[in-house]
């Protein structure tokens, strides 16, 4: 039986029979991530390892992958994965597509490769953000997959245009059960979960947080603390 594929219809949202609010317009989580790259460049946005990413750096990372996805003419909302195990490059591919008006699907790269394989189609993917390294290997009937470090650094961002689509990103299940299955959380979602964790924890008193993989650090990131995140 082939896999059933991902098909978003605007106003509303349809995967699988199921529809999803529609975002409110323009109310993105990367705009707030973007006012401390630009308040607050030389401060600490991300600590890897010993990797330490200012939020300049991100945003220029954030750009170099918006500028690569506009200039391959993706179009706004497409869905892009990321299939990467370095948290850092991994967020800046993230944002990136968020800063291209597109919609990123994050895939754990030690997933047994059949079912990556599945996602991939599934997702009904544009292309693979990926790196060198990883287990999985390139299949036949795979989208595109591009090396992260290979990406050009365009000459300049001047005319970089910041692009918006409602919906954020798309997690899957394992699928250990069938097909995998997707859900997709809008710009929204993130919003109100950073006002709910700041509410509750008062985040922007903190200047520093352990922060897991597995947690939407772009919402965090937004309260211009440095994210610690522990080395896979």
């Amino acid at each position: 039986m082939t896999a059933s594929r991902l098909k978003l219809d605007a106003p509303n949202y349809k995967y699988k029979g199921l529809f999803m609010s529609q975002a409110v317009p323009h109310d993105s989580i990367l705009d707030l991530v973007l006012d401390h790259c630009y308040s607050s460049p030389d401060a600490t946005a991300i600590v890897v390892g010993d990797d330490v990413v200012t939020y300049q750096e991100l945003r220029n990372k954030i750009y170099k992958v918006s500028a690569y996805i506009q200039g391959r003419g993706v179009a706004i909302g497409s869905v892009i994965a990321i299939i990467q195990n370095n948290i850092g490059d991994a967020l800046a591919s993230m944002l990136g597509c968020l800063h291209a008006g597109c919609i990123y699907c994050p895939i754990d790269p030690f997933m047994p490769s059949a079912k990556i394989q599945r996602t991939l189609a599934v997702a009904n993917v544009e292309f693979v953000l990926s790196e060198q390294g990883l287990p999985y290997i390139w299949k036949i009937n795979d989208p595109e997959f591009v090396h992260y470090k290979e990406l050009p650094t365009p000459a300049s961002c001047a005319a970089l245009t910041q692009r918006y689509h409602p919906l954020a990103y798309i997690m899957f299940t394992s699928g250990s059960t069938g097909d995998p299955k997707g859900v997709a959380i809008g710009h929204a979602n993130l919003i109100e979960i950073f006002k709910g964790w700041d509410a509750v924890y008062q985040l922007k008193k903190l200047k520093r947080h352990l922060q897991s993989p597995a947690s939407p650090l772009t919402c965090l990131l937004v309260t211009g603390f440095v994210g610690f995140v522990p080395e896979p």
